[in-house]
């Protein structure tokens, strides 16, 4: 079989990506607040449909077959390392943020608040939520990381000036796929998380899992505080 079938073309990359950025787009007109989610439930199905018509694996977009009974272990190692990675850059953009004193670097709390509620103390809206990240946080990792890396890496090649690009250019559109309720500042945090990810990514040779299980749990660690009116 023709080694190229196994890999990710260009128009491939422009073409999922592009969808992708218009239906969520056309989902912030009917149903805002769930629009990421949905978007990428729905275009990771059809990923998914891509990649078995053409014959691919699924480790194409990062879900590596974990083998040996060491390689959980490995996972929980390289998930906890990730969690650090995604709280340490968090938590520096937001000293650097605060010491600019620069008026679009503060944090946009309006826009977090119309989107998800008051959940300082409720329950069912706290637990409905959960739900939702543990989906969305996942599914945003096989996109940004899984399918769109190792797309540009079929598209690019494996130099350094591939490696590079293959990460920064998810992390921006990761990062500014975050402005509609965090602003700038959203902009700058996800899109440096996204380059944390994306080095991890490649670090641990391709396999999203750790980046999946990582996201989810930072995600459950923010709404756990915002629910129980702890300052981070």
């Amino acid at each position: 079989m023709d080694n190229n079938l196994h890999k990710l073309s260009l128009s491939a990359f422009i073409g999922f990506t592009a969808f992708a950025l218009a239906l969520k787009g056309l989902l912030d007109l009917v149903i805002w607040r769930y629009a990421g989610p949905i978007s990428l439930v729905i275009i990771l199905i059809c990923v998914s449909f891509y990649l078995t018509r053409r014959g691919v694996g699924f480790d194409k977009i990062g879900l590596v077959r974990l083998k040996a009974a060491r390689s959980y272990w490995l996972l929980l190692l390289q998930s906890v390392f990730a969690f650090i990675a995604i709280v340490a850059t968090g938590a520096l953009v937001t000293i650097l943020g605060d010491a600019s004193g620069l008026a679009f670097m503060q944090p946009d709390r309006e826009g977090a608040l119309s989107r998800f509620g008051d959940l300082a103390g409720n329950a069912p809206l706290f637990l409905f939520w959960l739900a939702i990240l543990w989906i969305a946080g996942p599914a945003e990792e096989l996109f940004f990381r899984g399918f769109m890396m190792n797309a540009l890496a079929d598209v690019l090649g494996k130099s350094q000036v591939a490696n590079v690009l293959s990460i920064m250019i998810p992390a921006l559109i990761f990062g500014a796929g975050h402005m509609y309720y965090q602003g700038v500042r959203g902009l700058v945090t996800t899109g440096l998380i996204g380059v944390s990810l994306g080095c991890l990514f490649l670090a641990y040779k391709r396999n999203v899992w750790p980046l999946m299980i990582a996201h989810a749990s930072v995600n459950t660690l923010v709404f756990t505080l915002q629910f129980l009116e702890i300052e981070a």
